[in-house]
């Protein structure tokens, strides 16, 4: 496991050893705050540093979704906790971030960072298929947004081709990128 810094990613990436992999939780801990039980919503719209590094790197893109994940969190809880999101997110890092410096952060256990304790419940992965990627060291930002299209696209169509069979979920149910 490693931190999902630019560094990190980068370093994991250019390894000359090849097969190396890296799976990112994109929304990251903002997408806690957007949970429901009912909605389904991803912090995706304008997050494309992960498309960025794909591409420099010419690594495949693989969409991934977890359907029952919205269930694993008191949605009572996470409503309170939003109110006071100014405090959690005041420069896009929760309060614990802001408060202690990056080394001390970073060693704690990522439900403490969050501060809510996920519940057991049932969670069904599905995998898509992964997206090649031409390898461009520095792509232009209009290959960046094309591709990331692609891969909301790619997700997209993996929710909905899903979301009855293993989701469990109604076909009206709709995915939301925010």
């Amino acid at each position: 496991m490693i931190s999902c810094d630019r560094e990190s990613i980068e370093y994991v990436l250019s390894r000359p050893e090849k097969g190396n992999a890296v799976a990112l939780v994109v929304g990251g801990s903002r997408e806690v705050y957007e949970a429901h039980p009912t909605k389904h919503r991803l912090v995706l719209a304008t997050r494309k540093g992960f498309v960025r590094l794909a591409i420099k790197h010419g690594a495949s893109l693989v969409p991934i979704y977890l359907f029952g994940e919205t269930n694993t969190c008191d949605y009572s809880v996470i409503q309170r906790i939003k109110k006071f999101e100014n405090l959690f997110f005041p420069t896009g890092q929760g309060l614990l971030a802001s408060l202690l410096p990056k080394e001390w952060f970073e060693k704690l256990p990522g439900w403490f960072r969050v501060g809510l304790l996920p519940h057991r419940r049932r969670i069904v992965t599905v995998v898509g298929v992964p997206i090649e990627i031409e390898q461009n060291p520095e792509p232009s930002e209009e290959y960046v947004s094309q591709v990331h299209a692609e891969y909301c696209s790619k997700l997209l169509e993996l929710f909905n081709t899903h979301k009855t069979t293993v989701g469990g979920l109604e076909d009206d149910v709709e995915l939301e990128f925010i």
